[in-house]
Parts: structure tokens; sequence; C-alpha cells
């Protein structure tokens, strides 16, 4: 059990990255039309947001570990979690197919 809630919590730790970075991006994005990656405000927008929803849902499996909790994964969470991938993989295509 020890080891699973030390390997969530170090994909929490990368995702939070991913989520800074990708933000910081964003900013950045914001004063640079569209350099970086060729994806604008929205798609990279979409993406942080994607990011730091996965790692909310990480946190709240470790949340349940740690409490002994066996709880499953509840299906409202996995469609929040595939409308998100969705939302943002529709953003990137729409971002791409403007340049």
């Amino acid at each position: 059990m020890e080891k699973k809630i030390k390997s969530l919590e170090i994909i929490d730790i990368l995702l939070t990255i991913g989520t800074v970075i990708i933000g910081i991006i964003t900013v950045i994005d914001i004063f640079i039309p569209d350099p970086l990656f060729m994806l604008d405000e929205a798609a990279l927008t979409a993406i942080t947001g994607l990011l730091a929803y996965i790692s909310s849902l990480v946190r709240k499996q470790i949340d349940k570990l740690k409490n002994g909790s066996k709880e499953k994964t509840d299906i409202k969470e996995l469609e929040k979690l595939n409308d998100k991938i969705s939302e943002a993989a529709s953003s990137v295509k729409r971002s791409r197919g403007n340049k």
C-alpha cells in the first residue's frame, strides 16, 4: 500500500509541475502570439485544466488509500475526465487547424 501511495505522490508531483509549466507557457503565449507549440491560448488553457483535474483525481485516490478506504472510482469522475480529455483534444485540433 505504501508503495502505491508513493507512486501516486510522484505522479501528482509530475502533474503539478506539468500544470505549472503549461500555465506559464499560456501566460507567455498571451503576450507573444502563438509561437509556442503552435497552440493558441484556448488549447493551452484546456491542457492546463486537464492536467490540474487529473492531479486532483490522483490526490483523491491518495487520500482514499491513506484512510484505508476501498472505494472504487466513481463513474461520474470518469465521465468528467473523459469530457476534459475531449475538450482538450478539440481545443488542440481547432488550434492546429487555424495555422
